[in-house]
């Protein structure tokens, strides 16, 4: 189960101020070709707005999303997503009180995530996967799957899923690398992950900023970057729920449909919103 589609990108960007250069992105679709339909003035002068949906991606039409101006995002929302106060005191005063405009750097097709090979995983994330891996395979874990979604920008995304041998727990190990100007973003995220009854989920990830959790999320953040702490965390709190098992060769499907679910839950709430051309065009003149 991947964490939120990383709704926090735009404001740790701007907090860390780290600098990098942005690698190539090989999920991203080639530049949009500049159509002259996608802006022109009608009879009445107004400008035509574009919607995602003209845009092409390799799997077909897609509908892409990007993580709204910080200045729109709502207040509940946006303290979780900060590391601490004073990041968040600074977030209010920068993006909320001044205003300072933010435009997206990336849009991504979030609901249309696919399965790819370990060949496909980038250079950068190599020796990442493989580190993991063989953590989560001592741990117990087997069967390593893949996925990634679409992407129009400078942001590569690859999580990792692997699931016990009895399907209660299943391991997500998410690498997610984003470039916004000047401003580099680099996050791993690591979480355990089971089905509970009635539908609901049972969470336990590495303590980072991330959107709150969804009504149906039974969520325990801890400090640590150790799969061996979290499991033993997890297994604590599983132990007090009725669940029910993923079937293994089934990981990746019950994976997207839980995203999917968390994906529609973020979007309610106002923290993405759909990408239309105009953003599609900036996003590719910007970073080529």
């Amino acid at each position: 189960m991947t964490s939120h589609p990383s709704a926090s990108s735009a404001l740790s960007d701007r907090a860390n101020g780290s600098h990098g250069v942005a690698d190539t992105n090989p999920y991203a679709s080639p530049p949009a070709p500049a159509d002259e339909n996608w802006v022109q003035q009608s009879s009445l002068g107004d400008e035509l707005q574009p919607t995602a949906n003209d845009l092409l991606l390799p799997g077909g039409d897609e509908r892409l999303w990007a993580v709204v101006p910080i200045k729109h995002m709502p207040f509940r929302e946006l303290r979780p997503l900060t590391r601490n106060l004073f990041e968040y005191l600074l977030v209010l005063f920068v993006f909320k009180l001044l205003r300072v405009p933010n435009r997206p750097s990336w849009a991504s097709a979030l609901l249309d995530q696919r399965e790819i090979s370990e060949q496909d995983i980038p250079e950068l994330f190599v020796a990442d996967f493989d580190k993991a891996r063989s953590e989560a395979t001592a741990l117990g874990f087997v069967d390593p799957h893949y996925v990634s979604s679409p992407t129009v920008g400078p942001r590569m995304s690859v999580e990792m899923l692997m699931t016990t041998p009895d399907g209660r727990v299943q391991l997500s190990f998410h690498r997610l690398v984003t470039i916004d100007g000047f401003a580099r973003l680099d996050e791993t995220r690591r979480g355990l992950h089971s089905l509970l009854a009635g539908d609901r989920n049972l969470v336990t990830m590495g303590n980072m900023p991330t959107p709150r959790p969804s009504e149906w999320q039974t969520v325990t953040r801890m400090r640590t970057k150790s799969f061996e702490k979290l499991l033993e965390r997890h297994r604590k709190q599983l132990a007090e729920h009725a669940s029910r098992p993923i079937e293994p060769s089934r990981i990746v499907e019950e994976s997207m449909r839980e995203d999917h679910r968390l994906i529609q839950d973020v979007i309610e709430r106002g923290l993405l919103r759909e990408a239309n051309g105009n953003d599609i065009l900036n996003i590719t003149q910007r970073y080529g």
